[in-house]
């Protein structure tokens, strides 16, 4: 299974300038690419394969002396980028309701990454060597584990680096438990699940709107580097607290459960029809499942995903359905059950997951 470990990492002024030099070669390069097999289309009718756009890339490097300040594995997986757009926008267009997105020309500040696929870095302690860069100082707070298969070195809107190693790793499930747990997601409360527990959300975005508009305006009548960055680093730091509160949350929620049910929510159809679509996106519903999903895989736990239909509605007691009104948070039912909206939902969703797993 592959994991990816992702370090900080301190280049020297020189170094910095490489790496941004990398990357614009490494944008001129790819939009070079875009072009031409956008023209090879629309002048001969030929669709070049990335096989076609390597062998072109090879003699592309000789008219551009200036490339050979830029490994050959980071120009080699530019071809990759680009097929890997075009394989996107094929299957968006084959999808109902998906826009296509036809792959565009990237402009200046928008490639901001370039990976090293099997050679051309190495780690010594403290220090990361990277191939036509040299070595500089990475933090690492962590061991590697598994073997490295590529590394990406990406810049920040903050001119911060990263290094992330994707590697190939052996992972050993954790000790199996007998708890289950239905959860329901929601905006007041950030989970509620079946035991009736609820965990608040801190709501960063709207704690930090009016001084991200604030940096907005300042940037709008000026628009230099300084209210760019000023900008970026408050967006980043909401980034930062909404990431950190998602992966403590689903770790607790793993290390607790062996079978976690979800409802199976189209978060973006969400967003586009809902009022509260700014409070669903700070809520990062989507994410928040990939990240118990895949933690969930590394431990040998399960995640369910159930129709969420009706889930809200149903007394979770008796099974009478009776519709309520989004504002009604308390669930009362003629059998007696009184319970808080979330909290019978939670329930309802632990059984259908229950429900599914059985007759799997």
């Amino acid at each position: 299974m592959k994991k990816t470990f992702k370090f900080r990492i301190f280049p020297s002024k020189a170094n910095a300038s490489k790496m941004d030099e990398i990357l614009e070669w490494c944008r001129f390069t790819y939009n070079q690419m875009l072009c031409e097999k956008n023209n090879a289309y629309k002048e001969k009718g030929e669709n070049m394969s990335r096989v076609d756009i390597q062998n072109w890339m090879q003699k592309h490097k000789h008219e551009v002396p200036s490339l050979k300040n830029v490994h050959s594995q980071v120009l080699q997986e530019i071809t990759f980028r680009l097929d890997y757009a075009y394989q996107n926008f094929f299957r968006r267009v084959k999808e109902k309701g998906a826009k296509a997105g036809f792959p565009r020309y990237q402009g200046e500040g928008r490639y901001n990454s370039f990976t090293y696929t099997q050679s051309g870095f190495k780690v010594e302690e403290d220090k990361l060597y990277l191939s036509k860069i040299g070595w500089v100082k990475i933090k690492q707070h962590r061991s590697i584990e598994g073997e490295v298969k590529r590394i990406t070195i990406t810049k920040s809107p903050t001119r911060k680096w990263y290094a992330c190693f994707i590697c190939e790793v052996d992972i050993k499930p954790a000790k199996k438990l007998k708890k289950a747990v239905g959860i329901d997601v929601g905006i007041e409360s950030f989970t509620t699940d079946s035991n009736g527990e609820s965990v608040n959300y801190p709501r960063h975005y709207e704690k930090a709107q009016k001084n991200l508009a604030k940096l907005q305006r300042k940037h709008q009548k000026r628009k230099t580097k300084k209210t760019r960055k000023a900008l970026a680093t408050a967006h980043e730091k909401v980034k930062n607290k909404r990431k950190d509160f998602l992966h403590k949350t689903s770790r607790k929620l793993v290390n607790e459960n062996q079978t976690i049910v979800f409802e199976n929510l189209n978060v973006k159809v969400l967003m586009e029809k809902h009022w509260v679509s700014k409070q669903i996106a700070d809520a990062s519903w989507a994410t928040f499942i990939s990240y118990v999903t895949y933690k969930a895989e590394w431990a040998g736990r399960q995640v369910v995903l159930v129709n969420p239909a009706y889930t809200s509605q149903t007394c979770s007691q008796c099974g009478f359905r009776k519709h309520k009104p989004l504002s009604q948070r308390i669930h009362k039912c003629s059998c007696g059950l009184e319970l808080s909206r979330d909290h019978n939902a939670a329930i309802n969703i632990l059984g259908l997951g229950m429900q599914a797993l059985a007759s799997a």
